[in-house]
């Protein structure tokens, strides 16, 4: 693809979207979003030929891997991937009581042609099984392809598809809104139904990674994700979707802004892990209003050793800024001064030294806890403060 400004948006009926199986590399997906993009429902009944020089591929696979095995070796390999992926789904048809799958192409064909400039390209034309998801559509979801140009994760692109469809659709009604799927259910829409059978391998390569690519780049949603046990077996996972905030909370003491007037309910507040809501109280102490703490602070404190020691990041947080900051003339103006300070950028900034000394004070305050505690801790993360608690009494139960 060019690198250049896309003003055709991809949309994508919410049913495919939700219910569709299917596993897509980065780049794959990236083609299939632009080309979507081309159609125009309201004008067509039916897909066209797509032509797209091999010059505008080029640029995004080459672009996007380290290893380039020569264009007309990457031509072809591409050409038999993306023709041979198709998308599995649950029909209503039942075999022994189990509905039986069906299976769609994406395309009809992919061939190489000649343009009127004289340049090799190739010629796609989408399977006609598509038409209902991307032609004749009723409740869709609207995807611009530029929102994941940084994504270098399948699995992001395609979640960020689902929470973007689920927080459209459910925005009008509610701040924060949960997903949740089984691990099973989770890996059959992806694609990888029986693979990374160990859980932390889930984890690192498709949970954290979906988590950090997502609240990374996409430009309007963020997740967080969370464990659901069942006799402390992991058997599910819950995505809590908020809004990205647009715009950074000014530095100042009046009360202006959505963030700044927005008080979250105690609903709201029941979703937020034990440590999320040790940081969120110990935000607002300091004098940060309520909405930006929840809405734009606590929701971006995530990723690896943080996890469940968000609050450990808050404090060490408060702690450099006071020391950067040094003496503030009074609690509104220092806890504002603080909020301008973290949205640009000072604090949850990997390239920031800032972060990693915090990072190192978190792992230094983890050495010290005693077992017992550290495995609290992890047993937390994965919890709701409520949940956590009644576990936390449970087990103090059985010990007596």
């Amino acid at each position: 693809m060019k690198q250049k400004k896309v003003k055709q948006i991809a949309r994508i009926e919410n049913r495919f979207i939700f219910n569709a199986r299917y596993q897509l590399s980065a780049r794959e997906q990236k083609i299939i979003l632009y080309l979507m993009s081309n159609l125009d429902p309201l004008a067509q009944n039916d897909f066209h030929k797509q032509i797209v020089s091999v010059k505008e591929l080029e640029n995004l696979l080459k672009g996007e891997d380290k290893k380039w095995g020569g264009l007309y070796k990457e031509m072809n390999d591409f050409s038999a991937r993306i023709i041979s992926k198709y998308i599995s789904f649950d029909s209503d048809f039942l075999v022994g009581g189990k509905p039986l799958r069906g299976v769609i192409s994406w395309f009809q064909s992919v061939i190489p042609v000649e343009t009127e400039n004289g340049e090799v390209a190739l010629e796609f034309m989408f399977s006609e099984r598509l038409k209902p998801f991307l032609l004749q559509l009723s409740e869709y979801a609207k995807i611009h392809p530029l929102d994941v140009a940084p994504m270098k994760s399948g699995f992001a692109i395609r979640m960020y598809q689902v929470f973007k469809a689920e927080r459209d659709r459910m925005r009008k009604h509610t701040q924060t809104n949960a997903m949740v799927y089984t691990l099973d259910e989770l890996k059959k829409m992806l694609g990888i139904e029986g693979k990374y059978k160990v859980l932390k391998d889930f984890r690192r390569r498709v949970l954290d990674v979906v988590e950090r690519e997502i609240n990374t780049h996409s430009p309007s949603v963020q997740v967080k994700y969370e464990y659901i046990k069942t006799s402390r077996r992991v058997t599910g996972v819950r995505f809590l979707i908020f809004d990205k905030p647009k715009d950074k909370p000014k530095a100042t003491n009046e009360k202006s802004g959505e963030a700044t007037n927005y008080a979250p309910s105690k609903e709201e507040l029941e979703v937020l892990s034990y440590s999320q809501t040790k940081a969120y109280n110990m935000l607002v102490k300091f004098g940060v209003y309520e909405g930006i703490a929840y809405k734009q602070i606590v929701p971006v404190i995530t990723g690896g050793e943080i996890d469940g020691f968000e609050d450990y990041f808050v404090k060490h947080a408060l702690s450099h800024f006071k020391k950067w900051a040094r003496v503030q003339p009074n609690k509104a103006i220092s806890a504002a001064t603080f909020v301008n300070w973290w949205t640009e950028g000072k604090v949850f900034n990997a390239d920031n030294d800032v972060f990693w000394k915090i990072q190192e004070k978190i792992n230094h305050d983890k050495k010290k806890l005693d077992e017992a505690t550290f495995d609290n801790r992890m047993e937390a993360k994965n919890m709701t403060k409520k949940e956590f608690i009644e576990w936390y009494k449970g087990t103090q139960s059985k010990m007596m």
